[in-house]
């Protein structure tokens, strides 16, 4: 394993890949994870994520950071933005049909920014 500062090369003979940074020449590691050479591609896989890699079907908790023209921004603490767009919501009551415009204009009834979804 290797910490964050770490040194890993002084000559750069190695490509700076994620998890690395170049200072004066040398490579360093910038997280602590396992060492990993592909070609000449250096990089360093970290031991713990601190960013939610979200997948299909994952169940998620987010909160609400802006809405925006027929979507929500909602925060996931994930490393991309996630959007919930309004054509996705089941409308109060189970109604079903198309959002018009009376629905773009009030999305702020359905959902706010600091809402917990």
């Amino acid at each position: 394993f290797l910490i964050p500062g770490e040194k890993i090369d002084d000559n750069t003979e190695y490509i700076q890949g994620y998890g690395t940074f170049i200072d004066k020449n040398t490579l360093y590691s910038s997280v602590l994870g396992k060492p990993s050479i592909i070609n000449r591609l250096y990089t360093v896989d970290a031991y713990k994520t601190t960013r939610y890699f979200a997948e299909v079907g994952d169940v998620i908790i987010g909160r609400i950071s802006s809405v925006k023209y027929k979507k929500w921004e909602v925060e996931i603490n994930s490393r991309q933005k996630c959007t919930l767009a309004l054509t996705a919501i089941n409308l109060p009551g189970l109604v079903h049909r198309r959002k018009g415009e009376f629905d773009e204009l009030n999305m702020s009834v359905y959902f706010d920014v600091p809402d917990l979804l």
